[in-house]
């Protein structure tokens, strides 16, 4: 290292924070254990509207939620999420396979949709390729 030069050190990115609507407590229980599992930190809502204002209002790096359930509906809080930060990637999930609800949360601009039961590897892939950067994985700081 040339004396002159500064030495850089690099930290790691800090862990993405996921927003889990869910509201069938197994099933949370469960996306919550292979989220965690990929070293994801998670805050579950159990009904729409809570979803709805943290979707809004939280400091999320995704969008995770169910498309039925109490209060606001998925496609809702797909809308609230995309309204506050447009890039903000979000999925929806259903037991139900309903063309016309797949079709409204994709014209919210729902990332991707899934069906229930889940499969845990596709699931996890594709929010792996949705929390993707262009970015490097490190960031650099100078220090002195």
């Amino acid at each position: 290292m040339n004396v002159h030069q500064r030495p850089t050190v690099a930290l790691p990115r800090p862990a993405r924070r996921v927003l889990l609507v869910e509201d069938d407590p197994d099933q949370a229980r469960l996306l919550v254990h292979w989220l965690e599992s990929s070293q994801l930190h998670v805050h579950v809502a159990n009904d729409g509207d809570a979803g709805l204002v943290l979707a809004y209002h939280g400091d999320f790096d995704i969008v995770l939620s169910d498309l039925h359930m109490p209060g606001a509906n998925g496609i809702e809080v797909i809308r609230g999420s995309k309204e506050a930060r447009p890039e903000r990637p979000a999925v929806i999930m259903s037991a139900y396979e309903d063309l016309v609800s797949v079709i409204a949360a994709l014209r919210e601009d729902a990332d991707d949709f899934f069906l229930k039961p889940l499969a845990r590897t596709p699931l996890m892939q594709r929010l792996d390729e949705l929390l993707a950067t262009p970015e490097p994985a490190t960031r650099a700081i100078r220090v002195g």
